[in-house]
């Protein structure tokens, strides 16, 4: 079946979703002059099980949002969600579910497909401020967050603007699950001040096999790395 194209560039605010497709697109989001105050998510891409091109590129303020950018899919061969910006200072809470206040969640419906991944996931060169999760993937092989083009890092910078405050629930810079050979280097998450709250977390790593983690700056958070 031919793919239809969906490009898009412009301007999303107090809505409750503000883009959504099911089906068989290449997406090409890109360059939008703002994602603000959205209750559900600003990008929701479900690609079912076609094998289709996801880009989110250049999109400089996502502000107060429940969830910044949502992909999820059967097959999830090619994505690429860099150099996108997102601050929730300021958000309200309006939704208490596994992946409120989340910037980029990616989500494969299943890692036994019996489908073999020919292309790659890559979530780099972002920018997140205050959100309870930064980035999250579940049951992408060789997904790849931050990392390096030749010797130049492209890092993730997350950000808490947190102190030592106590919190209720867990905070996670970047969360992994069921993501075998995944790498996540070179990225950089911080909290203002140093804290002993557990519940903030730098890099979480569940059930996921031969994870390369390396060249991550990691600061003045409760617990820098957990694996399960």
């Amino acid at each position: 079946t031919t793919p239809r194209t969906l490009e898009v560039d412009s301007r999303f605010r107090n809505l409750q979703r503000g883009i959504f497709t099911r089906g068989n697109f290449d997406v090409n989001i890109h360059d939008c002059d703002q994602f603000r105050d959205i209750d559900g998510e600003a990008i929701s891409i479900n690609s079912m099980n076609y094998d289709r091109s996801i880009t989110i590129i250049n999109n400089l303020q996502f502000q107060r949002n429940n969830i910044g950018i949502r992909v999820s899919g059967g097959r999830l061969n090619s994505v690429t969600i860099s150099n996108n910006h997102f601050d929730n200072s300021g958000f309200v809470e309006t939704s208490n579910g596994a992946f409120h206040n989340t910037a980029i969640t990616v989500q494969k419906w299943s890692s036994h497909l019996g489908i073999p991944v020919t292309g790659v996931a890559e979530i780099f060169n972002n920018g997140i401020l205050n959100h309870r999760n930064g980035i999250h993937a579940i049951n992408i092989e060789n997904v790849r967050i931050g990392g390096y083009d030749g010797s130049t890092s492209r890092p993730n910078i997350i950000s808490y603007n947190l102190s030592n405050s106590a919190l209720s629930e867990t905070f996670h810079g970047i969360w992994i699950q069921n993501c075998n050979k995944a790498d996540i280097l070179a990225n950089d998450i911080e909290n203002d001040d140093p804290t002993t709250e557990t519940n903030l977390r730098g890099i979480v790593v569940d059930n996921s096999d031969n994870a390369n983690i390396g060249c991550n700056t990691i600061g003045q958070m409760g617990r820098a790395m957990q694996f399960e």
